[in-house]
């Protein structure tokens, strides 16, 4: 895309991952000029970043490596799975489960208005693990036991996709815990 050519998906991602290098302040008010021309895009803009962000924050060496340069180059884009129907945006209320399984995790639930859900090739998502609550790195990618749904109609906001996403049994490697 334009955007990944002209490096607009990678301005807080630190130079040695291929970025920018710019601060939050500066990414907020690209997004804000880019919404005052299309509102959906920067939407887009803002889910993309929210990974980027999280990743930066919290993620390992090895998590940083693996994925912030391509998240900067548009390799990947980034949206974060957090709300659903029954908890919005209530994290407490969260009932996607992530549960141990030897060196995997298994994930089960689902996530309503993904911004960016059938466009990712990395998702931030919010589970369940026991008590606590927990962000899981996970491959954007369709599957068996990961599903899509359809792009939802909106009023506006039209350049941001939102989807559904449901995890039946779907497992993600236990390395790509965010912040542990």
């Amino acid at each position: 895309s334009r955007l990944a050519k002209g490096g607009y998906l990678g301005l807080t991602v630190p130079r040695e991952y291929g970025g920018q290098g710019l601060s939050t302040i500066e990414l907020v008010l690209f997004v804000e000029a880019v919404s005052t021309a299309n509102g959906g895009l920067g939407l887009a803009l803002a889910s993309h970043y929210s990974v980027v962000e999280l990743l930066k924050h919290y993620g390992s060496d090895t998590q940083k490596s693996r994925y912030l340069s391509l998240l900067a180059s548009g390799e990947l884009i980034g949206a974060q799975a957090f709300g659903e129907e029954q908890a919005g945006s209530d994290f407490k209320a969260v009932l996607t489960s992530a549960k141990v399984d030897g060196a995997v995790i298994v994930l089960n639930g689902e996530k309503t208005w993904v911004t960016n859900g059938e466009h990712a090739g990395l998702l931030a998502v919010l589970a369940k693990a026991g008590d606590s609550l927990v962000l899981y790195l996970v491959d954007g990618k369709p599957s068996s036991t990961m599903t899509v749904g359809a792009n939802k109609g909106k009023l506006g906001m039209r350049a941001a996709a939102s989807n559904d996403i449901k995890f039946i049994e779907h497992k993600v490697p236990a390395e790509n815990l965010l912040g542990g």
